[in-house]
């Protein structure tokens, strides 16, 4: 009995990990849109609550195509040094899927604007060794994330569809799929897979030519 509950559990754990990523959708040009207006909403009326920290958090895999465990992973320090954000971010081995490599996100000038404004909003340049994302009691943990980032694309902007927080590795996977040509090889660098079929699942909602058809087709 102790053993059917124990695996039970288990299966229960990988079930939800992988309904809650695998076939998760990206987001839309005009989506993201959406989410940049209201980000820069944020910025303007300089709020003090944590809605500008729930949308960073969205935000940056857009630029560096970071997994939510390797976001959260992510001190100020990792980004933010000399009083400038740094030109790209190094994601530990031991905070990447697998453990087998660490791997280095570049971070461009729009995403060090993003950063730059962050840090400065919450105060976090004389604060090194914390986690960039934060909770009131600490380091934010993943089980929070995944509610503020669920709360933001069904309730806030009422997405349909299957959107979790792997939309967000999703929508970098897009631009670059698009940004490359199409080439498979260079994408499965930018999101550092190890094996090219993984790489081959993430484009699966990129298929223009195959898109256009199911949204014409008629009879």
């Amino acid at each position: 009995m102790i053993f059917c509950l124990f695996y039970k559990k288990i299966f229960y754990k990988l079930y939800i990990r992988m309904t809650t990523r695998k076939g998760c959708r990206p987001l839309s040009d005009e989506e993201i849109d959406i989410l940049k207006d209201k980000f820069d909403h944020l910025i303007a009326n300089d709020t003090k609550d944590l809605k500008l920290r729930d949308y960073t958090l969205i935000m940056l895999p857009f630029y560096i195509g970071t997994r939510i465990s390797e976001t959260l992973s992510i001190k100020v320090k990792d980004v933010f040094q000399f009083g400038r954000v740094t030109d790209s971010v190094y994601l530990k081995r031991e905070n990447t899927k697998g453990k087998r490599a660490g791997r280095t996100g570049i971070i461009n000038d729009q995403c060090k604007e993003l950063l730059t404004n962050y840090i400065k909003h919450y105060g976090l340049e004389n604060r090194p060794d914390d986690f960039l994302f934060f909770s009131k009691k600490g380091h934010l943990r993943r089980s929070q994330a995944t509610k503020i980032i669920s709360n933001i694309f069904k309730e806030e902007m009422e997405l349909d569809g299957k959107v979790s927080t792997h939309t967000c590795r999703k929508t970098f996977a897009k631009k670059a799929y698009t940004q490359l040509n199409g080439s498979l090889p260079d994408l499965k660098e930018c999101l550092g897979h190890s094996n090219i079929n993984s790489t081959l699942s993430y484009i699966s909602h990129n298929n223009e030519k195959i898109n256009n058809f199911l949204e014409n087709l008629s009879y």
